[in-house]
């Protein structure tokens, strides 16, 4: 897919640490040499060797999930709709509705 068919692009990134795992989503993707390459926009929960805002490579193969906007719809972010339960009902129902699935 080319830039110009979307409007942001983000790939979800499995990041290991002591043991334990955490997903996050990568965004200002590019991608070189084999590799996508992004910043992390969220902030950890789990693990400490990495930080919001940080430069983070990743391989096609391991990543999680993708998704990408067009307007104000989503398409992917596949691992969103488990935790739309968690959200209060109008938020979840609004991102529910951006969702194209």
């Amino acid at each position: 897919m080319n830039k110009k068919d979307a409007d942001t692009f983000a790939v979800k990134a499995p990041i290991t640490d002591h043991g334990r795992t955490e997903h996050f989503w990568l965004t200002d993707v590019t991608y070189s040499n084999g590799m996508f390459i992004g910043v992390i926009s969220n902030d950890p929960g789990i693990v400490t060797n990495v930080e919001y805002g940080q430069e983070w490579k990743i391989k096609k193969e391991d990543i999680s999930d993708w998704m990408y906007t067009r307007g104000d719809k989503i398409y992917g972010g596949y691992t969103i709709d488990p935790l739309l339960v968690t959200y209060p009902k109008e938020e979840a129902d609004e991102l529910r509705a951006k969702l194209v699935r």
